[in-house]
């Protein structure tokens, strides 16, 4: 059992667990003034004594946003006709009085929402990640509100918005310029400062290739209308397919492997319909809640892929490691985009805190917390844990705890509240940075693993070991950043050997 000593987490833990929760752009501006929670949505306070989570602020701003008398308007309409959002909002309030009647006694409980209920709350956030970032215009609200513009605008705002998680800084176009055709947005990279020019295409649901039908979808002629359009910088295409189907069991729908197929034919065939068939970046989408609207939602399906870019993704053509490593270094924009889209949910507290750990459920063990543990007699005795293992199949700790009496180790049962807040940022559950075993899916993982393992070995470790494939004379010139970088790209293939013989990818430096 803990001890009630509270553990004080650094800044650094505090905006890494942030950022896990939501994402590298700005973060959510919000403070208690007495018992009314405050939150500055780019220049303008909103207040309210009634929000005790994120969540329920994003219903308050989405319908500000909508405003009140569209929001009657629609009401007046049977359920049928009204517009999409109102729809998902109808499911949305009859969950909240069922949850309601039930008077749970805990503030805090998991429920897995509807394919309605992720709509609206998605949708909520998008328009708050925009105004917050100052990119939310009128023109996107009014086809917003338009039926028949409604979802190009929806997967508009989704895009934005994962742009914004990623940490880029947008320029949107200027769309009364008539003087040629534009994209949805320029972005540029916080870091690299390169620039991209975006464009967002979708499958509307009424489309035959749509929804729950035989034919397979296409992204060929979504690609083909976006590379017509002029580009000022390098482009980056988003294509959402709007299919019902989704991934089971780990495993992508079939009709994969036909979208695949489609980029292929796509590089040969613009030859001839596009000018110059210019390379991009492309995105394909699949967000299949609108198709199950009244069950639980199914997992959003994305990939990448270059058009005319040999190298990205960093699996289109490995021969070596290093080929690995230069492709995803060289591409590292679209990877911090990548992970901006595996970004799903939505934040539930108001800072870098978990649901669990805002609400005040759990009092996570930390690196450096006393616990109380029996020692080799049975008697209980106070232990600092020193480190400690999550044991995910077993839901428990494994850890190293200092004692008067030497090192003790004990195992501790964890809850499941503790588990979703562990898989949340399981880097920093235990209140200090540490690396977590990961599945190796890919052969960059091996080379991140080695990377955090090994970047502060000293030069003359590097050297010593790798003198067995070059010169000493030749190590000694390189840089303490080149060492590691050989010596990583080495251990990574031999571990992507290991955990995938089947899938060998060589070491260009032995």
């Amino acid at each position: 059992m803990k001890d009630k000593e509270i553990m004080a987490e650094s800044e650094d833990i505090k905006e890494y667990r942030r950022q896990q929760l939501q994402g590298l752009g700005k973060s959510i501006d919000s403070w208690l003034d007495g018992s009314v929670r405050c939150v500055r949505v780019n220049d303008k306070v909103y207040r309210s004594p009634n929000w005790k989570t994120f969540e329920d602020f994003l219903f308050a701003f989405i319908q500000e946003k909508l405003t009140a008398d569209w929001a009657r308007a629609e009401m007046k309409k049977t359920i049928g006709s009204r517009h999409p959002i109102m729809q998902w909002y109808d499911r949305v309030a009859n969950f909240q009085s069922d949850q309601a009647k039930q008077k749970m006694a805990s503030p805090l409980y998991f429920t897995e929402p509807t394919g309605a209920i992720q709509g609206f709350l998605n949708l909520a956030y998008y328009l708050y990640l925009c105004e917050h970032h100052g990119v939310l215009t009128e023109k996107m609200l009014q086809r917003l509100r338009n039926p028949g513009n409604f979802e190009g605008a929806l997967y508009e705002l989704y895009v934005t918005a994962s742009f914004l998680k990623a940490g880029f800084l947008l320029e949107l176009e200027d769309e009364n310029d008539s003087t040629g055709s534009h994209h949805e947005f320029t972005a540029t990279h916080s870091t690299s400062g390169q620039k991209f020019s975006v464009e967002a295409r979708t499958r509307y649901s009424s489309s035959k290739r749509a929804g729950h039908n035989a034919h397979p979808p296409r992204v060929k002629d979504k690609l083909c209308e976006a590379l017509k359009k002029s580009a000022l910088h390098e482009r980056i295409v988003f294509i959402e397919l709007n299919r019902a189907e989704y991934a089971t069991d780990g495993m992508p729908p079939a009709w994969v492997k036909q979208i695949e197929k489609d980029f292929g034919d796509a590089e040969t065939e613009f030859l001839t319909q596009v000018p110059e068939n210019p390379s991009a970046y492309v995105f394909v989408t699949n967000q299949s809640f609108m198709h199950w609207l009244d069950q639980a939602p199914k997992p959003p399906l994305q990939f990448a892929t270059g058009h005319n870019i040999v190298d990205f993704p960093a699996s289109k053509k490995p021969s070596t490691m290093e080929m690995v490593v230069e492709s995803r270094e060289r591409h590292g924009e679209m990877y911090d985009l990548l992970e901006s889209l595996g970004r799903t949910s939505v934040p539930s507290s108001f800072d870098h805190r978990t649901a669990e750990e805002y609400f005040g459920v759990i009092d996570r063990p930390m690196v450096g917390m006393t616990f109380l543990l029996p020692d080799q007699e049975g008697n209980m005795i106070a232990g600092e844990l020193l480190d400690a293992q999550i044991l995910e199949q077993e839901k428990s700790l494994f850890g190293q705890f200092k004692t008067d009496k030497g090192v003790l180790l004990a195992t501790f049962p964890l809850t499941d509240f503790e588990m979703a807040a562990y898989s949340r940022s399981p880097e920093t559950f235990l209140g200090v940075f540490k690396q977590n075993p990961r599945k190796i899916s890919d052969p960059y993982h091996c080379y991140e693993f080695a990377h955090q393992s090994y970047r502060r070995s000293t030069s003359e470790f590097l050297i010593e070991h790798l003198k067995q494939w070059f010169p000493q004379d030749e190590l000694k010139e390189l840089s303490h950043g080149e060492l590691v970088k050989r010596y990583c790209l080495n251990v990574a293939a031999m571990m992507w050997s290991n955990a995938h013989p089947e899938k060998i990818v060589a070491n260009e430096v032995q």
